[in-house]
Parts: C-alpha cells; structure tokens; sequence
C-alpha cells in the first residue's frame, strides 16, 4: 500500500521544491486508502481547503509546519490535513461527484470537487492539478454513463414485466438489454486506468441479474408452448435466440456459472429437433 501511495504521489509531487511534503510524511497517506485500492494522485497545501456540507462551509488549515494532502484512488478522492491520520477530513466516492472544477494561474491553482450534499474547495502548492481535474471529471462522468445505461437495462425488463405482450416484446427487449450493457461496458473500459476494475465490478451484479431475469423470461414463454403445437418450432427458434442473448451477457460481463444457461439452451434444442420432427421442418 505504502509502495503504491509514494509511486503515485512521486510521479503528481516531482520538482515541486524544496518546501514539499517529505517522503515519511508521504508515506503516511498510505493510512488512508484500503488494501484493495491503487493510488493514482497526489496534491499537497499548505494553506488546507474548504468544505461546505447542507450550506455550511468550514475551513480545515495545517499546523504551521504541516500540510493538506487530496490523494486520490481507484474509487475516491480523500482529503486530509497533515496527513498522519487514518480517516480523512474528508471523503468523496468517484461515483457519486457531479462536477469537478479546475483553475490555474501564474497566482493561483485550484481544484474543486462536488457531490450532491458536499463541496470541498483545494489550492495546491504542489501537484499535477490539471491532471487530478481531469481524471477526476472523465471518472465521474463514466460513472454517470455506466449507472444510466445499467438503469436502462433493468427498466426495460421491469417494463416487459408489468406488460401481457406477445413473445416479440422479450425478443426486442433482449437486444435492447444486452444493447445497453455494451454501452455500459464501454463506458467501463473507456480508459486504461485503474478505475476501470471498479466500474466492471460495479456492472457485473447488474449484468447476471438482468441475464437471469431474462432466462426467466424465456423459460416462461417456452412453457406456454407445447412441442406438437404448429407454429412450436418457430416461437422455440426465438426464445432461443433470448436464451444466447442472456447467455453472452453472463459470458462477456460476469465470473458467474454458465452451466444453468448452457443447460436451457441445450433443452430447447431438444425440444426444437422434436418439433422439427413433429411438423417435418428441417
């Protein structure tokens, strides 16, 4: 962890002079990330920020000799003063900042990050802020695509749901869901960073549940139906093609058991070779 937090506080803190933060008190931010989180930057104050929660704004300064470190992971922006603490002043999830702020001058450098119930207000002495502002603001807005493509794939199952449609509803639902979880997927892997096993992770759950939902879908369409009806092998060639869209989604976006999918795809195929045989189709 400690090796982690000096690498990415050594790479955003170089050439900043001879009054930055040394390496023992770099170290030290180790204390405030977690064992699974990768450091990616690091600023340091000397002056502290500002932080503003439901309008009221407060402002949290060093000791005379101490610094205001922003370091942030993976997953979250950590803001603290002096630096030797285990919780920070402050903590703000990637995922839930709306907006980031960057200014910078020959007399002034500041950065601002915003989530819906706090504000906290940075001016860095030393560190790379243009660089911080815009992993922070490209994280945060893969954030926003990510959770509203995955909204809309499980609206447009929960929508299927409240609905007495015909079997085309599930067939065009099915390519609008996986449709939407390529774009969430996208907004996943957009960057080559670090970030990225975050949001795969924050979509997977999402991704085996809708999968499933459909699987369930198409078993309860194939129930309907019976293999010496006309028309059976027709409805089974779509449900089938259902139960692969559900299939790649658990194959492409989750560690889960294909086994399950494997197995109702395999049944239906049964039942398709018996209609066949039932109606003479090929």
């Amino acid at each position: 962890m400690f090796d982690r937090v000096r690498d990415a506080s050594r790479r955003a803190l170089s050439g900043d002079g001879d009054d930055a933060p040394d390496e023992e008190t770099v170290n030290g931010l180790g204390a405030l990330l977690d064992d699974d989180e990768s450091a990616e930057y690091a600023l340091w104050s000397t002056r502290g920020f500002e932080r503003t929660v439901a309008d009221r704004t407060e402002t949290l300064t060093p000791d005379d000799d101490g610094y205001a470190f922003a370091l942030v992971s993976d997953r979250r922006v950590c803001f603290v003063v002096d630096g030797d603490r285990s919780t920070p002043d402050s903590d703000l999830s990637l995922a839930a900042v709306t907006a980031v702020e960057h200014r910078e001058s020959l007399l002034r450098r500041s950065l601002s990050v915003e989530t819906s119930d706090e504000r906290v207000s940075f001016r860095p002495a030393g560190g790379d802020v243009e660089a911080v502002a815009a992993y922070l603001d490209r994280t945060a807005r893969r954030w926003r695509d990510l959770r509203g493509e995955l909204d809309d794939a499980r609206e447009m199952l929960r929508a299927y749901g409240d609905e007495n449609g015909t079997y085309d509803d599930i067939w065009r639902v099915g390519n609008r869901v996986r449709s939407h979880l390529k774009a969430a997927d996208e907004a996943a892997t957009r960057y080559d960073d670090a970030a990225e096993d975050r949001l795969r992770a924050a979509m997977e759950p999402v991704a085996a549940d809708v999968a499933v939902r459909l699987r369930s879908h198409a078993e309860a369409v194939v129930d309907t139906v019976d293999v010496d009806d006309e028309g059976a092998e027709q409805t089974y060639e779509q449900v089938r093609d259902v139960l692969e869209h559900a299939h790649t989604i658990v194959a492409e976006y989750t560690d889960r058991d294909l086994d399950p999918f494997e197995a109702s795809l395999e049944s239906l195929d049964e039942a398709i070779e018996r209609s066949q045989w039932q109606w003479g189709g090929t």
